[in-house]
């Protein structure tokens, strides 16, 4: 067993103060001799160890051991030292530091104040709000705690495999939430949920009275005598401090029937039961989120539905084709036409080319041609730059004119004689950007 010199020094130790073993040997720290608690004794001079002195807890440490220690952290370390020392001296309230209430115990602690802590289930008109617990002995109790001047409590519940839960911990010193938190611990309450659920008796259905719940906020009627409780949402809620319970139930926004809880949709704050919100709203394809019909658009060569929001942030219309395609399928053309700057990936690859001679993307299915060299070039351009030969129909330059056509003449007028010349007159020349 730990001396009290031993478990000072360790818990100054573990909150990170100085190494306080010689000082408190020498000094011969321990508790009081005359069943004083939540102080400690000392001789003030080793030389006269008969003339001992007391002082409460933290002003001993902050007077002796630890001068520059903050107030937050001596408050801590005072009361793991008071719950340390004193947690299980029966001396304190003659049956013991921490007591388990069942029945109407609870009843009475909470009516007679005695925990000195205040609550809105300490008068008499608030009694009926503790009867689920009164009436539940073998699933909860009020663990109750008294150190000196303070107290703590806090419930605890007991599941039908054993298991037991520690609920928040009321408290008006530290030193008494000390006592109260190792006390649980000791007795294998824990301060973790061991199952999401726990079923107790009740009366009157939910016609009856009920407290406000810290942890188990939401409940389920299954009987007029029975009920679950939950750490969320239930048919009711326990939030009030009146005894009256929340019928979380609600009406649906648009048709005005009655939904229960864990039905219907929500939608801006909004409830609408299932037909309701299936005829007026969509769902998003790509958020997920429930919107409007009006404010969502059927894409159809994607067979999905978007609302307006993520059409106009996540997919590109195609100048091209007019369908839509999400924005990293899509290409951004390099072209000063106000009508093509978008197109799909299949339109780009299947109909987009570039022209030769001013270096701008165009649709080859809405002009455009081939140069004399077998390269292509925009509407535009060509029109500009090239005709068709009357004679032969290939295309030539207007500025150059067709060569080979060119050359054969000339040849027939130097070469040939006369009588072979050919005497047919030649086509008129077409003017300038026909095709």
């Amino acid at each position: 067993m730990q001396t009290t010199q031993n478990i000072v020094a360790d818990v100054i130790r573990q909150h990170g103060g100085p190494d306080s073993s010689e000082w408190l040997q020498r000094h011969e720290v321990d508790k009081p001799t005359d069943g004083d608690t939540l102080k400690l004794a000392y001789c003030k001079d080793p030389a006269r160890p008969a003339q001992r002195m007391k002082q409460r807890t933290g002003r001993f440490i902050r007077a002796h051991l630890w001068p520059d220690v903050a107030d937050t952290t001596l408050q801590a370390v005072g009361a793991a030292i008071d719950a340390a020392l004193w947690g299980e001296d029966t001396s304190i309230t003659g049956e013991g530091p921490v007591r388990e209430l069942r029945g109407e115990d609870i009843r009475y602690a909470y009516l007679m104040s005695n925990s000195g802590i205040r609550s809105c289930m300490a008068t008499a008109d608030a009694q009926p709000y503790l009867d689920i617990y009164v009436d539940n002995p073998d699933s909860v109790c009020l663990l109750f705690a008294r150190m000196d001047n303070g107290a703590a409590r806090a419930l605890a519940w007991t599941f039908p495999d054993g298991s037991r839960y520690r609920d928040r911990v009321y408290h008006t010193s530290d030193s008494a939430r000390e006592v109260l938190l190792a006390y649980a611990e000791k007795h294998g309450i824990s301060s973790k949920l061991p199952h999401r659920s726990i079923e107790v008796d009740i009366k009157d259905g939910p016609c009856g009275y009920w407290p406000y719940m810290d942890t188990f906020t939401g409940m389920d009627i299954l009987s007029s005598t029975r009920c679950r409780l939950m750490p969320s949402r239930g048919e009711y809620q326990l939030t009030q401090t009146d005894g009256t319970c929340v019928d979380d139930s609600c009406h649906c926004e648009a048709c005005g029937e009655r939904i229960e809880y864990g039905e219907g949709c929500d939608y801006n704050g909004y409830t609408y039961c299932d037909d309701c919100f299936s005829e007026q709203f969509t769902v998003c394809d790509h958020c997920g989120e429930a919107v409007l019909n009006g404010d969502c658009n059927y894409l159809e060569n994607l067979k999905i539905n978007v609302c307006d929001h993520c059409r106009d942030h996540h997919y590109t219309l195609c100048d091209l084709c007019n369908c839509w395609d999400r924005n990293e399928n899509t290409w951004e053309l390099d072209t000063n036409r106000a009508d093509l700057e978008n197109v799909c990936d299949d339109c780009y690859h299947e109909r987009v080319r570039t022209c030769v001679h001013c270096g701008d993307d165009f649709d080859k299915e809405a002009g455009g041609g081939l140069t004399p060299e077998g390269e292509l070039c925009c509407e535009e351009c060509y029109d500009e730059q090239y005709t068709k030969c009357p004679t032969c129909g290939a295309t030539h330059s207007k500025a150059i004119g067709c060569e080979d056509c060119d050359a054969d003449r000339m040849y027939h007028t130097a070469i040939l004689p006369s009588e072979n010349r050919v005497t047919e007159s030649i086509p008129e020349q077409v003017p300038q950007g026909a095709r």
